[in-house]
């Protein structure tokens, strides 16, 4: 926990470069697969080629890192993870589904907030710290873009936003 709350004050001023959006999630989706084959997890990437985002990789990384995981963890077993990627208006749009029952309608107000635990059921064996969603809106504020949550027939998750260079 001590970690997380570092590098949720630490990016203040991140270094930046170019990241090639697929490359980073390709290398997320990596770092995650024992745990996705663990959970009985499959996970599905969809990624338009050649986009390109300005801004700190490792923090991106992680951010993107932590809502995969959340997708994981908070899955049902033989559940499915789809990632997609794609660049339109100047926006990278990244949108991480999953086939899990997704968080209960009156606390996603508070799903950002730091230390903030739903309902006892969906966390019950869940070794998060309530800091995973905090630290990526953080992230991905400080690289100008957003993160929403978003429901779509039997898929939920999160859809990140982030401007794409020219």
């Amino acid at each position: 926990m001590v970690n997380e709350l570092l590098v949720l004050a630490k990016n203040n001023d991140p270094d930046k470069d170019v990241i090639e959006v697929g490359s980073m999630i390709r290398k997320v989706v990596s770092e995650l697969n024992d745990l996705a084959s663990t959970q009985t997890i499959s996970i599905e990437i969809h990624i338009h080629p050649d986009v390109e985002i300005y801004g700190n990789d490792i923090l991106i990384q992680r951010a993107i890192s932590n809502l995969v995981e959340n997708a994981i963890m908070y899955n049902k077993p033989q559940g499915k993870v789809i990632i997609t990627c794609a660049s339109q208006e100047g926006e990278c749009f990244i949108s991480i589904m999953d086939t899990g029952d997704g968080i209960d309608e009156k606390h996603i107000p508070f799903i950002f907030e730091p230390f903030y635990r739903t309902s006892e059921g969906r966390t019950k064996n869940k070794a998060g710290t309530g800091l995973g969603l905090s630290i990526a809106l953080s992230i991905i504020k400080k690289h100008e873009g957003t993160i929403e949550y978003s429901r779509e027939q039997t898929m939920k998750g999160f859809i990140v936003r982030l401007p794409v260079i020219d």
